[in-house]
């Protein structure tokens, strides 16, 4: 469920998360190592390490398409005991620049093989604002009319304020805020998980020898304890990743 990541910030800033078109254009390739998988405060992969890649294909007119997988684990799922260990998701969108900001909004699909019970889509549209060279502000919503990856089949949306600034050269310090509401998290009584909540992120991050590092601290609130336990508990995710 990418509840999606810490790929690397930038990565959930450019992918999942939240799915975001390549930089140029053309065909690129990612891959990446994490100590933790992340989506929206929540551990996908029981606080254990993640193997990610993924491809996306630009074109100059702003037309995307994408995909990106990882390893997750089948018990985050209730009643599975082997299926899925993987979750694909195939993204497509629109995205450009005027002036200083930027805009994009498309669509992603949740694919959980070996368990379409889960599988979801969800639309989003977002913007950012590059408020110097070296520092930016953005926030995207999402909404998807049944978040089978949470369990239920009501409609949510999930709001994210994200914000980076170049500390020094090569150094950049990142922060996010989400917030996960909608008629899937009403009350028990009426179907839903019984609350909303709200994960938080702050990261550093730079570059070496053409690898990116990222070192992330990732929290929710009590509601997200309540909802996920110790799947959304804080931690310390470190990742590592390349771009082709």
């Amino acid at each position: 469920m990418k509840f999606k990541c810490t790929r690397t910030l930038l990565a959930t800033l450019l992918a999942a998360a939240g799915a975001t078109a390549a930089a140029d254009e053309g065909l690129s390739a990612n891959v990446a190592l994490a100590s933790d998988y992340l989506f929206r405060g929540v551990s996908q992969t029981d606080n254990q390490m993640a193997v990610q890649g993924g491809f996306d294909w630009s074109h100059a007119s702003g037309f995307y398409l994408g995909t990106w997988a990882s390893n997750v684990d089948s018990h985050f799922f209730p009643g599975n005991d082997r299926d899925p260990q993987i979750e694909w998701d195939l993204y497509a969108g629109f995205s450009g620049e005027a002036g200083d900001l930027g805009y994009d909004l498309g669509a992603i699909r949740y694919v959980y093989p070996g368990y379409s019970n889960a599988n979801t889509t969800e639309v989003y549209v977002g913007g950012t604002y590059q408020v110097t060279d070296g520092a930016s502000l953005g926030a995207k919503v999402y909404y998807s009319p049944k978040l089978k990856f949470a369990g239920v089949s009501k409609s949510a949306w999930y709001l994210s304020l994200d914000g980076d600034f170049e500390v020094v050269e090569n150094v950049k310090l990142a922060g996010h805020v989400g917030f996960s509401d909608g008629n899937a998290y009403d009350s028990t009584a009426s179907g839903g998980l019984g609350t909303n909540y709200t994960d938080y992120r702050i990261g550093v991050s730079t570059s070496l020898a053409g690898v990116d590092l990222d070192l992330s601290w990732v929290d929710t609130d009590s509601d997200g304890s309540t909802l996920f336990g110790n799947l959304a508990d804080g931690r310390l995710v470190l990742t590592l990743s390349k771009s082709f």
